[in-house]
């Protein structure tokens, strides 16, 4: 008789990085440091921009108009005047249509399926990249039990690398990515329909993977398949974790 795993959920989250800096004619007040925050990053930039009189009105403007690029570990700012003013206005969306994936109830040996839709409007020519973790593995808080990532039917499967995942006897939990537009999106380590990866675990300190990318301007869309399958001697209870997509545009 097969044991039964109850499931809860997982829950999905997204990001959107867009940062955007666009210089124009203004007035300006007197040059001072600025600081640009939130829960998530912090600017600091001790730039000094000094304004310089216009003699046939009474705008002022920047006498910074060379491009300059500032590099960190993980950030890339652009200063100056762009070549395209307008991409300031430009959209860049991302949006996914499921945020709670519920797989219900679970029994041994009967893989269970689940998906959802990413979409993402890229209108910056120099495209943009999606990366994804999970926050943990599927893990029931009351016996901190887990569901181990899946290492498809090789073994050989990992949050970088690929393999098929066919056998019922094969357990854990893990993703696939597939195109839902006429634009690639979605990585090519998916080439074959029942290749799978693991989640890039961030508790075990493993970096975010690239899910999607490209340099098209228009509608992406990527269907992410999130499979699971329990063992009998998995631990019978409520399982979770969270998924985190984080879309970017390059600059």
């Amino acid at each position: 008789m097969n044991q039964i795993i109850y499931y809860h959920y997982m829950r999905v989250k997204f990001f959107l990085l867009l940062f955007t800096i666009h210089y124009s004619l203004f007035t300006i007040a007197p040059a001072s440091a600025q600081t640009m925050s939130n829960s998530d990053f912090k600017l600091k930039t001790n730039i000094i921009l000094t304004p310089q009189q216009n003699s046939n009105d009474n705008k002022k403007s920047v006498n910074n108009t060379a491009t300059n690029v500032f590099v960190g570990p993980n950030y890339k700012v652009l200063s100056g005047f762009q070549d395209d003013p307008s991409s300031a206005t430009k959209p860049f969306i991302f949006s996914i249509s499921q945020t709670l994936i519920d797989y219900g109830i679970l029994s041994t040996t009967n893989p269970v399926s689940r998906t959802n839709i990413l979409t993402l409007y890229n209108a910056f020519p120099n495209g943009y990249s999606v990366t994804l973790f999970e926050n943990h593995s599927l893990t029931n808080q009351a016996s901190l039990s887990t569901i181990p990532d899946t290492t498809c039917d090789t073994g050989t499967c990992s949050e970088q690398n690929p393999a098929p995942w066919n056998n019922i006897l094969t357990y854990g939990f893990g993703y696939r990515c597939d195109n839902a537009s006429n634009i690639t999106a979605c990585s090519n380590d998916f080439y074959n329909s029942n290749y799978y990866k693991q989640f890039p675990n961030i508790s075990n300190s493993q970096i975010p993977q690239i899910l999607m990318s490209g340099a098209n301007i228009g509608d992406a869309k990527a269907r992410i398949t999130y499979k699971v399958n329990v063992s009998r001697t998995q631990t019978i209870g409520f399982y979770n974790n969270a998924i985190t997509f984080v879309a970017t545009p390059n600059f």
